[in-house]
């Protein structure tokens, strides 16, 4: 049976992540598996009485979800990531507090994840579309469909997001000017982002599609986009070590700053 793994500590927020969690596992109709992660000395009782009471609040928000909940000891960052091997989604809310130079809980889940992780952050724009980070290659796929399975499974616009920008300089080394090249790369990449889509819009023929090619920055564009967005989608470039996804990487940049919730898909593009 699929599962949703969410981490709970006890406080207000992450009662809330955990009440959303429990309606995503709703809605995909999964299991539900709440996890406390203790890292320092806990008073007796009090980890049990914050996965009882986490257990309450999934309960209300979706009665018909069979869930279970677990207290383990150890870094939760290592813990949830070791949880994501076996969990089909996992969800974790916003990073809390100063984000330290190793980065957010998040964001070092998300740099190794075994799984699609769900960051709960900011606003879901309700009735605004799901938009999919796409770089256009093979591998990069994967985030396209399950971007499109949400988009279907919330009855919402799928926005595919591609961004390029222009070349330095020409092969020979000179700086040319961007009227010289604008037009003929811009071509080439709407080229890209229709063949990337193509197999998309044949497989989920009933969501409605728009191909958005842009030159740019793809973590400025990604960021103005989750302003709007329901949901931004995004992959992730392979695995890192725990430590954090790296500085300058798309999904580190969205985990830790996007203004509605993110999904970042493990393994690939990012």
């Amino acid at each position: 049976m699929h599962s949703v793994l969410v981490g709970v500590d006890g406080s207000p927020e992450s009662l809330r992540v955990v009440r959303d969690a429990a309606e995503e596992a709703a809605r995909r109709r999964w299991n539900l598996r709440i996890m406390h992660v203790v890292d320092v000395p806990a008073e007796p009782g009090a980890p049990e009485r914050i996965v009882t009471r986490a257990a309450e609040q999934a309960r209300r928000s979706a009665p018909r979800v069979s869930l279970d909940t677990a207290v383990v000891i150890g870094d939760p960052a290592r813990v949830l990531v070791d949880g994501s091997r076996i969990a089909d989604l996992l969800v974790v809310g916003e990073p809390a507090g100063r984000i330290r130079p190793g980065g957010s809980v998040p964001a070092r889940v998300a740099a190794t994840a075994g799984c699609p992780i769900l960051v709960l952050r900011g606003h879901s724009h309700a009735g605004g579309p799901v938009v999919a980070g796409v770089d256009g290659s093979p591998r990069g796929q994967p985030t396209l469909r399950l971007a499109a399975a949400e988009a279907d499974r919330r009855g919402v616009e799928l926005v595919a997001l591609h961004a390029w920008r222009e070349p330095d300089a020409t092969p020979l080394g000179d700086t040319a000017p961007l009227s010289h090249l604008t037009r003929p790369a811009e071509i080439e990449h709407r080229r890209l982002l229709a063949d990337a889509v193509a197999g998309i819009a044949e497989e989920y023929p009933q969501v409605s599609l728009r191909r958005d090619a842009r030159r740019g920055s793809a973590r400025r564009l990604l960021l103005a986009c989750s302003r709007v967005a329901e949901l931004v989608v995004v992959g992730r470039r392979g695995r890192y070590r725990i430590d954090a996804l790296e500085p300058t990487s798309v999904s580190r940049h969205l985990v830790e700053r996007s203004a509605c919730p993110v999904l970042v898909v493990p393994g690939i593009a990012g």
